[in-house]
């Protein structure tokens, strides 16, 4: 299968500085933060690392006026045998690793390590990349829209046995605003201009867990939720299998978009493993098909809830 990455389909953490305005500091005024984000990707290449500043809640944010200059960024896995350095790209907050031939190993735990000028300490975190994602077939090369017959993609179960929790991102091979699944369509044409087409060019499933999934030989069987289709024609499906801190970030930040019944005031924090700063250090592993999602005469003028 095709390993080609896609990044979670989750809001990018530069909007960082809007979800951390929400939480309890104890503090009398507004305190500047780090803000990490980078992701491992299992046999891929080293990731660039993005460091910035939050701002104050209604100041512009730009990589330029809030990046951080600098700083000395190592990523290092003692049971892989690796060490990467990096260096500062122009004048951005993005740092990219100083060798593209090293690959991340699949299992094996990085540290970051990131030493900011003026800063008392390191700002650190840890991640264990999931192992790798194999898809052992169940892979339909056409599918209607809505239909009974759900996509399905059978995957290797883990060797280890422990409960994974995966995503899927489905990416439009050529989007175009005629080809808009009914509910999207519908998004689209009651936005009033707040929503773009692009905004939908890559959708996500949400986070599936892995227990619902599992057949009688411990594999994984991975149904396609129709809400993961926001156009019909030839898309490429990319399921991904998060580790700890990917998890955790997505399933927090998903309440903070509002994605929960709770009231503002029991709004938990967005789950933080970074030390000495705010962000995410996470990994994933992950694998991609390809499929033509074909449109379902019942549904072309009803814009029904997909999922």
């Amino acid at each position: 299968m095709n390993r080609r990455f896609t990044l979670l389909s989750i809001t990018s953490l530069l909007s960082i500085v809007v979800l951390w305005s929400c939480s309890p500091y104890e503090q009398d005024s507004y305190q500047q933060e780090y803000i990490v984000e980078a992701y491992l990707v299992e046999g891929q290449m080293f990731p660039t690392v993005t460091l910035t500043t939050s701002g104050e809640l209604f100041d512009p944010f730009t990589l330029r006026d809030q990046r951080v200059d600098g700083a000395t960024v190592i990523i290092e896995s003692s049971d892989a045998g690796q060490l990467m350095t990096y260096q500062q790209i122009d004048s951005s907050g993005i740092y990219a690793p100083t060798d593209t031939t090293q690959k991340i190993k699949a299992t094996a735990t990085y540290q970051l390590t990131i030493d900011v000028p003026d800063k008392d300490s390191p700002i650190r975190a840890t991640t264990t990349v999931p192992e790798p994602l194999t898809v052992l077939g169940g892979i339909t090369d056409r599918v209607v829209y809505q239909s009974s017959e759900q996509l399905e993609i059978l995957v290797s179960g883990s060797p280890a046995g422990q409960q994974r929790f995966f995503i899927f991102n489905t990416i439009s091979q050529a989007p175009k605003e005629d080809d808009l699944t009914p509910f999207y369509k519908a998004t689209l044409e009651d936005s009033d201009g707040d929503v773009l087409l692009e905004d939908f060019y890559k959708v996500s499933s949400g986070i599936l867990n892995e227990a619902n999934f599992l057949d009688e030989n411990g594999n994984t069987v991975l149904r396609l939720p129709w809400l993961a289709v926001s156009f019909y024609g030839r898309n490429a499906i990319v399921a991904n299998v998060l580790d700890k801190n990917s998890y955790d970030f997505v399933r927090s930040q998903s309440v903070q978009l509002g994605g929960s019944t709770l009231s503002p005031g029991e709004i938990q924090n967005v789950i933080n493993h970074v030390e000495g700063a705010v962000g995410i250090f996470g990994s994933i592993s992950s694998d991609t098909i390809y499929t033509t999602i074909e449109r379902n005469p019942l549904l072309e003028f009803t814009a029904l809830d997909p999922r």
